[in-house]
């Protein structure tokens, strides 16, 4: 074949699979979702995050992209919001108005969901874009709790350092956020495991930790009345647990259990839960990560996509609807059903379920 004919044809099938990889495939079984858009980021979508107005696509080397969340979007986003680093995983708190996001500068080979960063918090109100603070290196996840306008707590998880929780509070003095509140700092190492991600609720802290399983940890003071983290509990689980949420009653904790899909456990002694079962759907080999809301769960597999399972009954949870995209990274889903998809190639998707799903 002469050369320039074989170099025309390579380019062709390049360009080929590219259209195709660009477009989430869709079986049958995805028949049960309404496709409402999909709009192709600039950047690689990492994960996402809704605050009820707006839409924020953690967006890698082009920072965080913001859209109004008004259905349809609009093609391009808002605001860009600049981050110090390539962003993989972001939240906004609406209440201090500040960004929370892990950063890294490269990928791994190892565990391309998981991947470790440093943390950075940024006041998404400021003129400048460099962050308040950064700490860690191998940080994997966060959650927070905004008590109010100037008072926000964040706990996070490092594959090396384990857990630590912060309280960064807005100094009106100085007109500042301070984040060197000694006395709230806490943290702990695990000597085994590898913490992947991380649940917060009241004066709870449910930690995904990789091969060990559940661990289970108390947020107290000691006797000088400064924070004190002891650790209640744990259970193994099946698979490697990746990441944890609660259920809306916060009697179960639903766990992304990679190998093993979604594992339940029972968390009414939190000194001793209990796994009480499992759903493994076709497909979902390597499941990552998980939301919840209401009553459903939303678990996200690196390889197949989205499953949907209903967990009003946590001892028999039930797959509602599953949903391929080619490289899924983060999910959040709204009050009124709408589900924010972050796709690797594919961008930003919003699917909806219809009401006869999520009723029946």
């Amino acid at each position: 074949m002469d050369t320039r004919l074989w170099i025309i044809l390579s380019v062709m099938f390049i360009l080929i699979g590219c259209v195709k990889e660009n477009n989430p495939v869709v079986s049958e079984e995805d028949s049960a979702f309404e496709l409402l858009q999909q709009i192709q980021t600039a950047g690689w979508s990492n994960d996402v995050w809704c605050d009820g107005e707006r839409v924020f696509v953690a967006d890698h080397e082009m920072g965080i992209a913001i859209w109004d969340s008004s259905i349809p979007l609009i093609s391009s986003p808002v605001e860009t919001f600049k981050t110090f680093r390539p962003v993989r995983k972001a939240a906004y708190c609406p209440l201090t108005g500040l960004m929370i996001t892990i950063e890294s500068e490269e990928f791994s080979n190892d565990d391309p969901e998981k991947i470790p960063g440093i943390l950075s918090i940024y006041d998404h109100r400021a003129a400048n874009t460099h962050p308040l603070t950064s700490f860690g290196f191998s940080e994997t996840d966060y959650a927070f709790f905004e008590l109010d306008n100037e008072t926000l707590i964040l706990v996070s998880v490092s594959q090396q350092d384990g857990l630590r929780i912060d309280k960064i509070i807005w100094n009106s003095r100085i007109e500042r956020w301070d984040h060197h509140d000694r006395d709230f700092f806490d943290w702990i190492h695990f000597e085994s495991g590898s913490s992947m991600g991380v649940c917060y609720s009241g004066d709870i802290i449910y930690i995904a930790n990789n091969e060990v399983g559940l661990t289970i940890v108390e947020v107290g003071s000691d006797d000088e009345g400064r924070t004190d983290l002891t650790v209640l509990g744990g259970v193994n689980t099946p698979g490697a647990a990746r990441n944890v949420e609660l259920n809306a009653e916060k009697t179960h904790v639903l766990i992304a259990d990679y190998q093993s899909g979604l594992v339940i456990a029972d968390i009414s002694d939190k000194s001793n839960p209990e796994l009480v079962t499992s759903i493994q759907p076709d497909g979902c080999n390597r499941a990552f990560d998980v939301f919840v809301r209401n009553d459903f769960a939303y678990v996200l597999d690196e390889e197949a996509g989205l499953y949907v399972v209903d967990i009003k009954n946590p001892n028999n949870p039930e797959l509602i609807a599953d949903y391929y995209t080619p490289a899924v990274k983060g999910v959040f889903v709204t009050e009124n059903n709408l589900i924010y998809i972050a796709d690797e190639i594919s961008g930003l998707i919003v699917l909806r379920l219809p009401d006869s799903f999520i009723n029946s």
